[in-house]
């Protein structure tokens, strides 16, 4: 059965295919899907003039050498570009690792489209599923290249599989994504460029998770292997001599490299369309195009178009916005809010970009998550008490922050799935969602927490003063949003510490479940985005405060805390419904079992949601898009190809 016969049938709000999606911007797995589907071919190849260059000192081979038997084509969005320039970003902190650049840059075995539907062959050359569903058979491109020009083979998803995932030292504990049916993904290396999937059950979702990098199932064996025990006799003695306390620490700072883990071995080899070259003393990063990307465009020309890319890191949000205006940045997005887009607009044509409000996928644009698993057993029976989270819901205006902070453009509800979801009911984005004080306070008298004698907060049982701390990662209006909600819960009796930490602090703490209540965005809203990426609609996904129950999920049961039994049917809930043919009555039944327990049971508080998103572009890049969708869950810039954007004469 072929790939995309078989998860078009099954994948109703995904259909992948590998044939055009009616869109300027095309990829096309091969020279012959290229010919069959315009009528042309593609005769020669070129290269950049600073490849040239090398290629002439006899610092690299030939382009023809460099290449893949069967590069993809790429048909640009508006016309064949040019060589040369750089790509510039900003983050704002070192720590940043999922910000606009890495989203800019990444490649995966397959890609998402711009249509956010439709997913085709990209390292890989393509993939076909057993009948069952349960088998994924994926082939790679013969003489696709690491950027240090090492062959790319299956030798590298085996060392993945077996000496990444497979050692207790490195991965402890299985995902539990990658373990459908409780058990962990099986791997069989066919030959050297075949490899198989092998699932427990049927699990379609694996080709979603691949097209947006939830899992790269290879790494490069020949040059981490010096880094690990089961390959180096010394490499104990190796990581004592470069400061680590064991082989493992080294092998991760070797390995660290994608979105998350914040790429610090400028000799790690990559696939992507450029590779990080230097990093300098600031933590800016520096990337040069990768030689031997893998493809072409629709007269030949290697990819990427734009010789560099720099990602530079800023003290703040703000300052981002700054460079924005100032015309610094290529292109920005993921640190850009509502708020200022009045300032953006009023500076385009000084500045010399367009502003372009994008469809926000997020469910809402700050939610906020009691710890229920609080180590102080005070605070703990508190939060746990529904009444409690029902008030603080009540108790925050949400017209008042829409109005305030995102010009009325989004919609006042709970944090929950966007409408578009096919098992979303309206009553689950209006649930407790008022702004209703007044019952608020009825429900904490109810639950016991009388006021003290100056009346201006209320008392735990202990005696203490009822005190939060909402620990704030700077960005996407946590901060302006949590300052209001202060005053909110306050005037109903919470006393409310507004702490603001970087991500790297705010991660520490929450892994060590020492946080009382943590904003966040709700990504992942989206029909596509849950069933790529369940863990963020569930009680305790990556960014919540519960880090006990979180621990739990994580470890198979090993760690952490035991969730009470509505939680663990929650997670039964979205296992089930993974699993199951999408658009069928049990698919919806499912879906609307998790979303209703979800909602009912408060995990996570929401605010205002499915907003637009500020995105903006350079006037002189070429083959950039003009409209689009930002949402997490499509990995934001990603589908939108920037190894074809190009800078104008």
């Amino acid at each position: 059965m072929k790939y995309f016969l078989a998860i078009t049938l099954l994948v109703g709000f995904a259909l992948l295919t590998s044939t055009t999606s009616g869109l300027a911007f095309q990829q096309f797995s091969t020279l012959q899907d290229y010919e069959e589907s315009t009528g042309l071919t593609v005769s020669s190849f070129y290269e950049a003039p600073m490849l040239q260059e090398r290629v002439s000192a006899g610092e690299l081979p030939p382009l023809a050498e460099r290449l893949p038997l069967e590069p993809v084509i790429v048909q640009p969005w508006e016309e064949v570009g040019t060589y040369g320039g750089t790509i510039t970003t900003a983050a704002s902190g070192p720590t940043w690792g999922g910000g606009d650049d890495w989203q800019l840059r990444a490649q995966f075995l397959f890609a998402l489209r711009p249509d956010m539907t439709t997913v085709v062959p990209n390292i890989a050359k393509a993939w076909e599923w057993s009948e069952d569903l349960e088998v994924l058979t994926i082939h790679l491109r013969e003489g696709l290249k690491w950027s240090d020009g090492h062959p790319f083979t299956t030798d590298d998803v085996m060392f993945w599989y077996e000496s990444i995932m497979g050692n207790e030292d490195l991965t402890p504990s299985k995902p539990v994504f990658l373990s459908p049916g409780g058990e962990f993904l099986d791997i069989e290396q066919v030959d050297a460029y075949t490899f198989k999937m092998r699932f427990a059950v049927p699990f379609a979702p694996i080709v979603n998770m691949i097209a947006v990098g939830q899992v790269e199932p290879y790494a490069p064996k020949h040059y981490l292997s010096q880094f690990h025990v089961d390959y180096n006799p010394d490499v104990v003695t190796l990581a004592g001599e470069r400061g680590y306390e064991t082989w493992y620490e080294l092998f991760g700072y070797h390995n660290s490299w994608n979105f998350g883990q914040q790429q610090q071995d400028v000799n790690r080899p990559c696939l992507y369309a450029w590779k990080l070259a230097d990093i300098d003393t600031a933590g800016n990063k520096y990337f040069v195009r990768n030689p031997y990307y893998w493809k072409v465009d629709t007269e030949g020309n290697q990819l990427p178009y734009a010789d560099q890319q720099i990602r530079t890191v800023v003290e703040s949000v703000d300052v981002i916005a700054l460079q924005v205006m100032g015309g610094e940045l290529t292109a920005a997005g993921q640190f850009l809010s509502l708020e200022d887009f009045p300032l953006y607009k009023e500076g385009e044509e000084r500045g010399g970009y367009r502003v372009m409000l994008w469809d926000g996928s997020l469910g809402s644009n700050v939610r906020y998550t009691f710890n229920l698993t609080h180590n102080d057993p005070v605070l703990r029976e508190a939060f746990n008490d529904i009444r409690f989270r029902q008030a603080m819901s009540l108790a925050i205006d949400r017209n008042e922050i829409n109005e305030t902070f995102l010009f009325g453009l989004a919609t006042e509800r709970q944090a929950t799935a966007t409408p578009e979801t096919r098992f979303y009911e309206q009553w689950m984005g209006e649930y407790y969602a008022e702004y209703d004080p007044e019952r608020a306070n009825a429900l904490l008298d109810e639950m016991g927490l009388e006021w003290d004698h100056g009346r201006q907060f209320r008392v735990l049982p202990d005696g203490r003063t009822f005190e939060i701390t909402v620990a704030v990662v700077p960005g996407l209006l946590r901060e302006q949003v949590s300052s209001l909600v202060k005053d909110y819960w306050e005037d109903v009796g919470i006393s409310v510490t507004v702490r603001t930490m970087d991500m790297t602090l705010n991660t520490e703490r929450r892994i060590a479940n020492e946080l009382d209540v943590l904003p966040w965005n709700q990504s992942n809203a989206s029909e596509f985005g849950m069933y790529t990426e369940v863990a963020r609609m569930s009680p305790a996904g990556p960014d919540s405060a519960i880090a006990g129950w979180a621990n739990w999920r994580n470890s198979g049961g090993e760690l952490g805390e035991e969730p009470p039994e509505e939680a663990r049917r929650a997670y039964e809930l979205l296992d089930a419904w993974q699993l199951t043919l999408p658009g069928t009555e049990e698919y919806l039944e499912l879906g609307r079992e998790f979303l209703t327990l979800s909602v009912q049971n408060l995990w996570h508080i929401g605010t205002v949601g499915l907003s637009p998103q500020p995105v903006i572009i350079r006037n002189d890049v070429g083959n950039a898009p003009h409209e689009g969708i930002w949402g997490w869950e499509y990995r934001r810039f990603l589908p939108y190809g920037a190894d074809q954007w190009y800078f104008k004469q």
